[in-house]
C-alpha cells in the first residue's frame, strides 16, 4: 500500500531507499490454504483514533486465524511521525518488548495468549 500511496501524483508518502514494494500482509494472506503455525499480527499507525488512523492488525490477525494460525498475542499497534514511517519516540521500546513476551510466551499449539 505505501508503494501505491508513494506513487500517486502529489504523494507526501515516500518509500525508505532500498525499500522493495510488493504484495501486502493482505494479498499475502489471501490464498496460502491452511496454516500449521502459531501467528500474530502487528501494524504502525499515525497517532489518532483507530477509526481514523487505521489499525491492520486487527483485520490481519483475523486472516491468520481463518487460515487456521493459532493466535499467540494479542494484535499489537506502534505509533509512527508523519508520513516518512519513523516510529514515534518510546515505540521502538514497546515494540522490542511485545516481540519479547511474544517470544517467551511460548503459546501452545491451540491455545492464545495476550501480550
Amino acid at each position: 500500500m505505501a508503494g501505491k500511496l508513494a506513487r500517486k501524483a502529489g504523494s507526501e508518502v515516500e518509500l525508505v531507499p532500498g525499500a522493495v514494494s510488493g504484495p501486502g500482509v493482505r494479498e499475502w494472506l489471501a490464498s496460502p490454504g491452511r496454516l500449521e503455525v502459531a501467528g500474530a499480527a502487528f501494524d504502525t499507525r499515525l497517532q489518532g483514533l483507530p477509526a481514523v488512523t487505521g489499525r491492520a492488525s486487527k483485520s490481519i490477525r483475523w486472516l491468520l486465524a481463518h487460515h487456521g494460525a493459532r493466535i499467540a498475542a494479542s494484535p499489537g499497534s506502534f505509533l509512527v511521525e508523519g508520513l516518512t514511517g519513523a516510529l514515534a519516540e518510546g515505540e521502538l521500546g514497546r515494540a522490542r518488548a511485545w516481540g519479547e513476551r511474544l517470544s517467551a510466551s511460548g503459546a501452545p499449539p491451540g491455545r492464545r495468549q495476550a501480550c
